[in-house]
């Protein structure tokens, strides 16, 4: 699906009254940092035709192989991705939780 075709699929799921967030795909790491920036422009920049309220960040690299498995991105990079923030006053969110340095040792991941 093209980052243009993705965009129309949000604003169809929008109209249906549904809050739309998109998942940057950096930790499961399947598209290019390229390719993932040209769906997130399309579909939650600025823009007033942009679908999605905000962009839901991933906060952990994942395995290879069939079953899912991750661990955390590394400090700095999570302490980068916790200081984005919209120039429009987008939603922000981060998943998951359990990879946060401060859950180190609480929840298992």
């Amino acid at each position: 699906m093209s980052p243009d075709g993705y965009r129309q699929l949000l604003e169809h799921v929008k109209a249906t009254g549904v809050n739309v967030w998109v998942q940057d795909g950096s930790g499961v790491d399947k598209l290019t940092a390229e390719q993932r920036e040209r769906y997130l422009q399309a579909s939650a920049d600025c823009q007033s035709s942009a679908p999605a309220s905000g962009i839901v960040y991933e906060l952990f690299v994942a395995g290879k192989g069939k079953t899912f498995t991750a661990k955390p991105k590394p400090d700095a990079e999570i302490a980068s991705l916790l200081a984005k923030r919209s120039s429009c006053g987008k939603d922000t969110l981060y998943f998951s939780l359990r990879y946060l340095p401060v859950a180190h040792g609480i929840l298992e991941y």
